[in-house]
This record gives C-alpha cells, sequence and structure tokens, in this order.
C-alpha cells in the first residue's frame, strides 16, 4: 500500500483568506481518488519544529504517531475541533467524527515498514493512516490532497514533493476583507487590531501571485463557484480525477458539515446558489474604501470577473491621496474608547500591540503605494483559474452609483 502512496500526485491547497479552502477541502472528503485528512494539516510548519521525535537524529516512527495524535487530537476526536464547530456534524447537527487512535497508529506504523523515516514518508503514511480508519480502499486513491492552508508550508511541501500542483481559493476581495476584519473580531479580540487588518489585506493584495514566482503548476478557484456542479467538473478535471456526486456535499468523515464558529450563518452543505457567499460588501465596505480597493485590484477583479468600476486617469491623481486616509476599519482603531478598553485588559501582547499600531499603519500605506503604482504602470493580473472565462456566475459591472465614492 505504501508503494501505491509513494507514486501518488500531490495537490497542495492554499487560501488567500476566508476564501473557502476548507469547503474545498470538504467537498472532497468523501471522493474515493482523493487522498486527504480532517482540514488543516500543518505538518511541515507547526508539528515537525516542535516534535520532541523528528528533532532528534533517531527516533521509533511509532512514538511519532503517538506524538501527532496529541498534538492533534481534534483531527481524531472534532467535539474537541471547536473553530471548525466540527462538534456540530451530521444531519442532526449532533455528532462528531471520532476515529479509533489505536487503529490509526497501529496502520501508520505497518505503512512504514521498511521505509526510510523521512518527514514525506511519514506524512503519507498519516494521510494512509487516516484514510484507512475510514475504511476507504488506498489502491482506488490518486491524488493525495494536502491543505496547508498559508504560502509558509508550501516551500518545506515541495522539498518532498516537488512536482506537486497547487490550488488557491481565492474570493471576491472586497468580501474576503469584510469576512476577514468583522468575523475575526466578533470571534476573538486578539484579531481586533492593526496588525491583523495589515497582514490580511496583504494576504489578499497578493492573492495567487506568490505561486508565480514558482516552478509549480497552480491555478485559483473561485469561493462562489464552489458547490456548482459545472465548476466541480472542472476542478476535478483538473486534479486528473473523476467527478462523483459526492464533491457536491460538504462533509468531514461522511458527515455534513454547517461551516467554522467564524461563520455568521451556518451554511447549507448541499446546494449551490448565486449569493451563497454574499455578505453585503458593498454596505458594509466605506466610499473611500471601495473606490481605493477598486483602483488597487482593478486588472485582478476584471481576469476573476468580479464587479469593478473603470479605472480613469484622474483616478491616479486622486489615490495618493486617499492612500493615506484610513480605511473604515482603521478608524476603529483611532478612537479612545479603543484605545482604553484595550489598555483595562493589562494584557502585556495587547500594550504592545498598540504601541507598533503606527508602524504597520504606515506600513499598509506601503503596501497600497506598491499595488497602487502597478496599477497605475498599467501591469495585468494573469493568475490561472479554474471555471473562467465564462458568463456563468459573472458579476454584472459596477455601475458609478453604486460605488458611492462620488470621486
Amino acid at each position: 500500500l505504501m508503494d501505491r502512496l509513494l507514486d501518488l500526485p500531490a495537490c497542495i491547497l492554499v487560501t488567500t483568506g476566508r476564501t473557502g479552502s476548507d469547503l474545498l477541502q470538504s467537498l472532497l472528503d468523501s471522493h474515493p481518488e482523493v487522498l486527504t485528512f480532517n482540514g488543516v494539516l500543518r505538518f511541515y510548519a507547526e508539528f515537525v519544529p516542535v516534535s520532541l521525535c523528528m528533532t532528534r537524529e533517531s527516533f521509533e516512527v511509532s512514538d511519532v504517531f503517538d506524538e501527532f495524535v496529541g498534538h492533534f487530537i481534534e483531527r481524531f476526536n472534532s467535539r474537541y475541533d471547536y473553530v471548525e464547530k466540527k462538534d456540530k456534524l451530521g444531519k442532526d447537527r449532533a455528532q462528531a467524527l471520532v476515529l479509533d487512535t489505536r487503529e490509526f497508529r497501529r496502520h501508520a506504523v505497518s505503512l512504514m515498514l521498511d521505509q526510510e523515516p523521512s518527514k514525506g514518508n511519514i506524512l503519507l503514511a498519516i494521510y494512509g493512516a487516516y484514510n484507512l480508519c475510514l475504511s476507504h480502499d488506498l489502491l482506488e486513491t490518486k491524488i493525495l490532497f494536502h491543505h496547508s492552508h498559508h504560502f509558509d508550508e508550501l516551500d518545506l511541501f515541495l522539498k518532498d514533493f516537488p512536482s506537486a500542483s497547487v490550488l488557491v481559493t481565492t474570493r471576491d476581495p472586497r468580501a474576503t476583507f469584510v469576512s476577514g476584519i468583522e468575523n475575526w473580531r466578533k470571534f476573538s479580540w486578539n484579531h481586533d487590531n492593526q496588525i491583523h487588518l495589515f497582514v490580511y489585506i496583504k494576504r489578499i493584495l497578493e492573492d495567487s501571485e506568490p505561486c508565480a514566482s514558482r516552478s509549480v503548476r497552480y491555478a485559483a478557484v473561485r469561493l462562489e463557484d464552489l458547490m456548482r456542479e459545472d465548476a466541480m467538473r472542472a476542478i476535478a478535471d483538473w486534479l486528473g480525477i473523476s467527478f462523483q456526486p459526492s464533491m457536491l456535499e460538504s462533509t468531514w468523515g461522511g458527515l455534513h458539515w454547517y461551516g467554522d464558529r467564524l461563520s455568521t450563518d451556518s451554511l447549507k452543505p448541499v446546494g449551490w446558489t448565486p449569493d451563497r457567499s454574499n455578505n453585503n460588501w458593498r454596505e458594509r465596505l466605506g466610499a473611500v474604501d471601495l473606490y481605493v480597493l477598486n483602483y488597487l485590484m482593478y486588472h485582478r477583479l476584471q481576469r476573476y470577473q468580479y464587479a469593478s468600476r473603470p479605472v480613469r486617469w484622474w483616478d491616479a491623481l486622486i489615490l495618493p491621496v486617499l492612500l493615506c486616509l484610513p480605511l473604515s476599519y482603521e478608524r476603529r482603531f483611532l478612537k479612545p474608547s479603543y484605545l482604553v478598553a484595550n489598555l483595562k485588559r493589562r494584557d502585556l501582547r495587547t500594550a504592545l500591540t498598540l504601541v507598533v499600531t503606527p508602524w504597520y499603519y504606515l506600513r499598509r500605506i506601503a503596501l497600497f503605494f506598491r499595488y497602487y503604482l502597478r496599477t497605475t504602470r498599467g501591469r495585468s493580473f494573469d493568475g490561472p483559474w479554474i471555471g473562467g472565462p465564462r458568463d456563468v456566475g459573472r458579476d454584472p459591472p459596477l455601475p458609478d452609483a453604486e460605488n458611492k465614492s462620488g470621486l
């Protein structure tokens, strides 16, 4: 069985924010030809560096798998996966995915017999053992699907799987911005600061471009298209697998999933609708926000067929002033009430975050100027994406009246 796993092509999944990477993986969860895991697995970036076993010169592979189970217990008993709301799986929203960890360990050790205890082999054994616990036939699998979530895992993964392809989930960047700021703020006060805003908007602006500097096959997938049959068929073709009806259902371990706890509304695990991922970003962003983001990402909005207004020559004269003004979400960080509330926490990390807020505000301005120059110089965005171009799912042009900028 391990020989079969070693021959599998690999694909790594990364995201540019709250753009549906978990949803995409859940749509492949029950596919018999896909070797995947229960959610994000930052094996190289988070597990290996802190592993007491793998940081030693020699170790027992059985100990590694014991350590792995302890580190990721929520993946084996999803009642502990609170953030992803996997304690509310199934049609009755009262089930959890529970695997026998002893069976997992037994399968993993068996797969590693006569194999070099390298990071890549251990990772394959983890995937193989997980799928065997779900009674999946490893001989039917055609691709290893690794969800790293962030780009920092990508280069580490490529060292062991150099021919891997990369899928990047994307979304209307304005909707991503609203979701990433507002939903995280409601869920955790640790994300309600200028640092989070800078890191998040940077990921949004970069989109799939980090892949362009690497010699990899890659493509983006729009969140707005996920669960629509023609889009899922296109994804299956790109991955080299057959289309299965299970690709239209969001599941973990075969149990229906209704979205994470950061989402304000429960998502239906079956059925695509045009407004499935709509979060009313037009009303929730300020007029200046809409005007600035349209200019900075104009070519990308056009490429992905999202609503936009034409860029005019005088926009380039207005933008330098607007880029220095606080975004609507940034104005919150300047309010005395925000400062007082955070100081009352008497938390060192919070205090340090307040101290560096001006620095990250300046970094945000510098970042915006970089993308301003790209648009002004006419640099296009030509990142490949699955499903386009086409008319189905295309947003209509954004009229000037809707833009609300008055500029």
